[in-house]
C-alpha cells in the first residue's frame, strides 16, 4: 500500500475530520503533512500498531512497547497521537518547569524515565499529570513513560500501570498508560 491508502483508512477508522491533502477550505491540517513531518513514513507494520495501540487505549488497557534502541517507539506514539489531535505534539513535563507546564495544553505527555528518576520525582511528576487530568475529565489524558527499564522505581511504576495509583493515590479515571 502507499501512503494515500493508509491515511484512507486512518481517516475512516478514527472518523478524523482532516483532509488527506492539502485543503484551502479547511482550517485543519492534511492527514499528509502530519505523516511528513519529520520525515515519518507509514509502513504497514506501524499502521497495524497504530491500530492496536488506539485499541488499548479505547478500552483503558495499559501500552507496553517493547524494541531495541532507536526502533522507533516514542515516534509512533508522537506520530499516532498527532494524527488523533489536529498535528498537535506532545509535550514532555520532566523537560518544563512549573510555568511551562501551565501552557502545555496538550493531553499526552511524555515523562522521561531514566538512572535519576527515583521514587520521590516520580510521586512528583504523577501529582502534577494526576491534577492535569483531573482538569481535563472531558477528554482522555495518555501518559508516555520513556526508557523505563533505565529506572530504579520499578515498583512504583508496577503500582502506576498495574494498579491505577501511585504512593496509595488513584489515578484519574482519564489517565491512559503509554
Amino acid at each position: 500500500k502507499k501512503t494515500h491508502d493508509f491515511l484512507s483508512e486512518i481517516k475512516y477508522i478514527f472518523q478524523l475530520e482532516n483532509p488527506i491533502k492539502k485543503d484551502k477550505n479547511s482550517n485543519l491540517i492534511s492527514l499528509e503533512e502530519i505523516i511528513n513531518r519529520d520525515n515519518y513514513v507509514i509502513t504497514s507494520d506501524n499502521y497495524r500498531k497504530m491500530i492496536l495501540i488506539s485499541y488499548r487505549i479505547l478500552a483503558d488497557i495499559p501500552v507496553i512497547l517493547m524494541g531495541e534502541t532507536g526502533c522507533g517507539k516514542t515516534g509512533l506514539i508522537r506520530k499516532l497521537y498527532q494524527l488523533l489531535n489536529n498535528g498537535e505534539d506532545m509535550k514532555s513535563d520532566v523537560e518544563k518547569s512549573d510555568n511551562e507546564e501551565d501552557k502545555n495544553n496538550s493531553n499526552l505527555n511524555m515523562v522521561n524515565v531514566d538512572s535519576s528518576i527515583n521514587d520521590e520525582k516520580l510521586i512528583e511528576k504523577m501529582d502534577k499529570i494526576n491534577q492535569k487530568a483531573k482538569n481535563k475529565k472531558d477528554k482522555d489524558f495518555w501518559v508516555l513513560f520513556d526508557e523505563i527499564n533505565t529506572c530504579n522505581s520499578v515498583g512504583l511504576l508496577k503500582e502506576i500501570f498495574i494498579n491505577r495509583s501511585y504512593d496509595g493515590t488513584k489515578l484519574e479515571k482519564n489517565i491512559r498508560l503509554i
